[in-house]
């Protein structure tokens, strides 16, 4: 991979780790999620308790209010490990953002 100097080392660390995360919980289990047509829920709570989604969320709102960066890590991880299914992206990057600016305190 060509060197990129956007990337700090907290943001190469956070790779490793995502790395991680889909060769362990997701790529074991991707073809069979493909057959099922749906990712498992454990996949999504185990994305959650590793601090993988909502990363550019406001930390008052259950996000780590961190940088796009560590959004483009994720989505490089997904199609490094060329699964389809876990729909991680559009959940943190489109759906949240829409709650967080569209959405009241109430809700």
């Amino acid at each position: 991979m060509i060197e990129r100097s956007i990337f700090s080392e907290e943001h190469n660390i956070f790779r490793e780790t995502v790395r991680r995360f889909y060769e362990e919980h997701i790529i074991p289990h991707h073809a069979e999620w493909e057959k099922e047509g749906k990712v498992s829920r454990e996949a999504w709570l185990e994305a959650g308790r590793q601090g993988l989604l909502c990363m550019t969320i406001p930390e008052e709102y259950g996000g780590a209010g961190a940088d796009k960066l560590y959004s483009i890590i994720m989505m490089e991880e997904q199609a490094r490990a060329g699964t389809t299914g876990p729909g991680f992206g559009l959940h943190s990057e489109i759906v949240a953002p829409y709650i967080l600016h569209y959405g009241t305190e109430e809700q």
